[in-house]
């Protein structure tokens, strides 16, 4: 390799470099923001809040709000999952303690499997999310038209999986029709919205 060819390996790197750095700072970031929120105790502090105040049925709904915001505004969805965690969990206990069994566990598996779905999801449209950063980055297109552009699929799943998910099985709603109502939903909403790309986009 000639001196042309390290001079252009070397500035190579240091463009990687400086384009990744922005990605680095916020995963940093988002780390900061994780260990101090456990610092503060917060998940024993909502679970005294929201023990006595929140309907059991609206447990799931709750969380999946919650998680989903959390990991909007951390951009993490593996940090909004270690701190809700712990909190839903026990909490979902505490509050099916003298129900119906059948339904008692079924609130706490639906709470548990909020705090993943609702962090999945907020991660995905969070605009500082890692994945979404390194995806715009790594396609070279600008950060704010790729968060635009995957926003409305992202907030109708989501808004489906809410009101057909975890608030339907809140309310004792079967969860194989919670299934079928949500895919049967997810096809409607693709042939009543969807629509075919232009034929140029197509013939690109």
């Amino acid at each position: 390799m000639g001196r042309g060819g390290v001079a252009a390996l070397a500035r190579a790197m240091f463009q990687t470099l400086r384009q990744l750095s922005k990605a680095l700072l916020v995963l940093c970031l988002a780390w900061t923001l994780a260990h101090a929120i456990q610092e503060l105790n917060a998940a024993a502090f909502m679970k005294d809040l929201l023990g006595e105040t929140l309907p059991v049925s609206l447990l799931p709904a709750a969380v999946f709000l919650v998680a989903s915001l959390t990991s909007f505004a951390t951009g993490s969805s593996f940090t909004t999952m270690g701190v809700l965690t712990p909190m839903a969990v026990p909490l979902a206990f505490q509050m099916t303690i003298g129900l119906e069994p059948a339904f008692a566990s079924t609130i706490q598996f639906a709470a548990a499997g909020a705090v993943l779905t609702g962090a999945c999801w907020g991660d995905h449209c969070s605009p500082i999310s890692d994945t979404t950063v390194l995806s715009s980055i790594g396609c070279d297109c600008d950060h704010v038209q790729h968060v635009q552009t995957q926003l409305p699929y992202a907030l109708i799943c989501g808004t489906l999986s809410l009101l057909l998910g975890s608030l339907a099985v809140g309310l004792g709603v079967s969860i194989w029709i919670c299934l079928a109502g949500g895919s049967l939903s997810c096809i409607l909403t693709v042939r009543l919205l969807g629509r075919p790309p232009f034929e140029d986009q197509v013939a690109a």
